[in-house]
């Protein structure tokens, strides 16, 4: 049962030996050298005490899987999911923040990313939960905001689960529309932050700031890409809406404060990258020498490991028949690793 299976989170589905782990960016190039897909899911969270998608959504994700191979012309076998209740560590607090620090890398390496967004209802609020819901969350903006800086708008879909209708490529007007991510709605901010707790926007702003980074050294350095033009153009043009200096924090009383989200960071990565945009290359994603020279040395391009499925996949495999598997529990995710599981 899949729903069973995804209520065991992360831990569990590795533990059941379903997740492909592909540690450095070089292994992803070589994981999608086989023919290898990764379809990003993006969805809205209906529930304050249950994680990941409920029934309906669950399977509107299993039907969009035939409508993006149909699309790509992709066999289901090559196709891999990237779902954040089973790609991201959940039991360990300290590995899950050092995910979401890298939501950025997590969605730059997606080939596709669609939209899940049927009729629903919100578990705990009562409503009606859609497209228009979807878009109004802080998260949904800032993985697609994420997505969009590496691959444009030209690889996301939207799936509605109406009878008869495929995924669907998103509106050319559609980022506009949520780009404005900190004006969005988030679980924190509705529930007033009971006992004080931290805002989770504040979350954002590394993965976002390292977001701009990277597109701003591209350019500075010659190396961007026509789609990161075009991302970093429009950014520009809202750069004080998208990074925001500070946002209003609501207290359980419904006292109002202002905190420092962006601050004057924006223009301090700026005036580093103008200032040596060959350092700033060095340390961003977009340098093949980012890591260090005793990495490199013990991690060579050459040997890298890429799997070609996951454990229990290379057990039915009659071909991997006796091939001896690395333990998978014993490993340790970083936030770097990507990981995804086949439905």
């Amino acid at each position: 049962d899949l729903s069973k299976l995804l209520r065991t989170l992360h831990e569990g589905v590795r533990n059941d030996g379903l997740l492909v782990y592909l540690d450095t960016l070089e292994s992803v190039a070589k994981f999608k050298d086989q023919g290898k897909v990764i379809l990003f899911y993006s969805y809205q969270w209906l529930s304050w005490s249950r994680a990941g998608p409920d029934e309906v959504q669950l399977a509107c994700m299993k039907s969009a899987v035939h409508d993006v191979c149909s699309k790509l012309d992709v066999e289901v076998e090559n196709l891999y999911i990237w779902l954040d209740i089973v790609s991201i560590p959940q039991c360990s607090v300290r590995l899950k923040n050092l995910a979401v620090n890298a939501l950025y890398t997590y969605a730059r390496q997606a080939d596709v990313l669609v939209v899940i967004a049927p009729r629903s209802m919100h578990e705990d609020l009562g409503f009606e939960a859609n497209l228009a819901t979807y878009k109004r969350r802080v998260w949904c903006r800032a993985e697609q905001m994420a997505f969009f800086c590496s691959r444009g708008a030209s690889s996301m879909f939207i799936k509605h689960c109406v009878e008869g209708m495929d995924v669907e490529p998103v509106a050319e007007s559609y980022m506009q529309e949520v780009s404005n991510i900190f004006d969005g709605e988030i679980t924190c901010c509705t529930r007033k932050h009971p006992g004080g707790c931290p805002c989770d926007r504040l979350g954002l702003v590394a993965p976002l700031t390292g977001m701009y980074f990277d597109l701003h050294t591209q350019q500075q350095c010659g190396i961007i890409s026509k789609t990161g033009a075009e991302t970093l153009d429009f950014i520009n043009q809202r750069k004080d809406m998208i990074f925001p200096r500070s946002i209003e924090y609501i207290s359980e009383e419904n006292n109002a404060s202002s905190i420092e989200l962006f601050g004057d960071m924006i223009a301090r990565i700026e005036a580093f990258v103008n200032r040596d945009a060959d350092a700033a290359l060095q340390l961003s994603s977009s340098s093949s020498k980012g890591a260090t020279m005793a990495h490199v040395a013990a991690h060579s391009n050459l040997s890298v490991v890429v799997p070609d499925a996951s454990p229990k996949e290379r057990l039915r495999l009659p071909s991997l028949a006796g091939t001896i598997w690395p333990s998978v529990s014993a490993y340790q995710p970083t936030a770097d690793t990507i990981t995804s599981v086949k439905f």
